[in-house]
């Protein structure tokens, strides 16, 4: 299975699963179609060596997405994907956070609703994930001791914060998207496994083109 492009945007796992739970806590549904995009890098059409090639690498996306939404469903089993430093033992959760904002940027409007609503334990939550990023650069809002103190929390503080994100995501009335999505996301139930599109219907990539005529594959 292999990309017959690459591209130095493309995703790698734990970016792709701060992006996963981004997407499940953001306030709106976002459908597959706008946020692959994302994950190729960017690009809407993705140049693979064979169709099986492209189904296999996108049955793994959803199998992903689909596994941060299972544990939405079940919170206390939440646990974020970050790699460690083999010789400190650190956790390096700057790839995860950088994808969750990849996933916020997509929907800042939407992110409004939460801003506005009151929800005091709710915006501190969001408040805290925006301000990781920002430590060390000298635009955030916290003092270097505040700073210094939420650098070193952060790995045990993020899955808190995406929990509680969660509680108030879910706590929103349900909203219908005006086109069918076959992926679940901000919902209380588990995931329905969503199968091959149909020969002549859009591909799911992104790229608007119908799934017989993605180009370049052999």
């Amino acid at each position: 299975m292999a990309l017959a492009e690459t591209n130095e945007d493309i995703m790698f796992l734990s970016e792709f699963d701060g992006f996963c739970t981004g997407l499940i806590l953001c306030p709106e549904m976002i459908p597959p179609s706008q946020w692959l995009k994302e994950v190729w890098g960017g690009t809407g059409e993705p140049k693979f060596e064979s169709l099986e090639a492209f189904q296999a690498a996108l049955d793994l996306i959803m199998g992903h997405y689909n596994r941060v939404v299972r544990m939405m469903t079940t919170p206390t089993s939440f646990c974020p994907v970050m790699s460690e430093d083999q010789t400190s033992g650190q956790i390096l959760f700057g790839d995860w956070i950088e994808g969750f904002l990849r996933a916020v940027r997509l929907r800042p409007s939407a992110w409004q609703r939460l801003t506005e609503s009151g929800d005091q334990e709710a915006v501190a939550a969001f408040s805290l994930l925006l301000e990781i990023p920002l430590i060390g650069s000298g635009t955030g809002s916290l003092d270097a001791a505040r700073q210094a103190q939420l650098l070193e929390e952060a790995p045990d503080l993020i899955p808190k914060m995406v929990l509680e994100l969660n509680r108030f995501t879910k706590s929103l009335p349900m909203e219908r998207p005006s086109t069918p999505v076959p992926f679940p996301a901000n919902m209380p139930s588990a995931p329905s496994r969503a199968g091959r599109p149909g020969r002549n219907e859009p591909c799911p990539c992104g790229s608007g083109k119908k799934y017989k005529k993605l180009p370049d594959y052999a």
